[in-house]
């Protein structure tokens, strides 16, 4: 609201003394961030409890037929989903095929690397920095570097996008192709399933809260180049779901040197995004039972995916984990 208003204006003067005031009242306070937890108390003294966005169930990987189904519905409308040549198999796409025998679909062989990208164009987010990127991994190719072909979506829509448009038009790209589609709600998750990589332009505004979209990009197993800000250590991990970078030139350096030698294994093993995942399983009642050190969960506060394996590993992974969120013991705790 101060964005768009001003932090002077007086709607923006209301809102923060009524949250200032009711936060300090209610029994119980939730934030999305250990930044913006921090800051609560400082400013405003309102002890609050750190719990996590998670991504919808619908963000998962991608089956190839649905890759290869959501391809031939976009390569109708956007070329650098269409195959560059013609090959022996019924419907290609540029990055999958199905045999005219068996039927079955497969990954084109070569095929270009799928890197994906959303925003509402806005001055939020400096797309600049991606386009100064893909150039300089242009140069790269036509330098001798041994690199895929890559294919850039970024979808979304907003005021900046004609203006973002006639910059990719400027550009003289050979071996990278960029399209700006507006996708149906149900296809967006459906391609972050099926990319190889995921590049977040998202700074915050207030440094005290993460961006959504990675979060989504996690919840698909999909590793993440994101540009820094001051809190985005607590979602992405360098090196282990992703990487973070500065500036365009630190992005094009990761996209050639990590990013797209290591691309399909780190599609394979985002170690990050399945501790994030449950990380953020916890359920609130969870949270706030152990925050006020009143109970001691039980099993249904365990992530699923402890669950399918050993019980004490679960219970210490437990332990540990509401710890960091919590900062508390229970009363009843016999851990030492």
């Amino acid at each position: 609201m101060s964005l768009s208003h001003g932090r002077s204006h007086p709607l923006v003067l209301i809102a923060k003394w009524y949250e200032k005031l009711f936060g300090r009242l209610s029994d119980y306070n939730l934030c999305v961030t250990d930044a913006m937890k921090k800051d609560l108390w400082l400013n405003f003294k309102i002890k609050a409890v750190t719990l996590y966005d998670k991504p919808a169930s619908y963000f998962k990987e991608t089956p190839l037929d649905l890759q290869h189904n959501l391809y031939m519905k976009l390569a109708k409308d956007y070329e650098p989903f269409r195959p560059r040549a013609a090959r022996g198999s019924a419907g290609p796409s540029a990055f999958t095929e199905r045999d005219g025998s068996s039927g079955a679909v497969l990954k084109a062989r070569p095929r270009p690397a799928l890197l994906i990208s959303s925003t509402s164009w806005t001055e939020d987010e400096d797309f600049s920095v991606l386009l100064r990127a893909l150039e300089d991994y242009e140069r790269f190719i036509k330098e001798g570097a041994k690199l895929p072909a890559l294919v850039c979506v970024i979808t979304g829509k907003g005021p900046l996008k004609d203006y973002y448009n006639g910059l990719i038009q400027k550009l003289d790209l050979k071996h990278v192709q960029i399209c700006t589609p507006w996708l149906e709600a149900e296809d967006y998750p459906l391609l972050l399933g099926s990319a190889d990589l995921g590049v977040c332009l998202h700074k915050s505004s207030s440094g005290l809260d993460l961006p959504m979209k990675v979060v989504d990009m996690f919840g698909c197993c999909l590793p993440v180049c994101a540009i820094h800000f001051e809190c985005l250590h607590e979602l992405v991990k360098h090196n282990e779901n992703g990487l973070i970078f500065r500036d365009s030139q630190e992005l094009a350096e990761q996209l050639k040197v990590k990013a797209l030698t290591d691309f399909f294994p780190l599609r394979n093993n985002p170690r990050g995004a399945t501790v994030w995942a449950a990380f953020s399983d916890l359920s609130i009642t969870c949270v706030f039972a152990f925050s006020q050190g009143t109970a001691w969960p039980g099993e249904h506060c365990l992530p699923p995916f402890c669950l399918n394996g050993n019980l004490r590993l679960a219970k210490a992974f437990q332990i540990l984990t509401l710890f960091s969120v919590c900062g508390a013991r229970p009363q009843n705790c016999s851990c030492s």
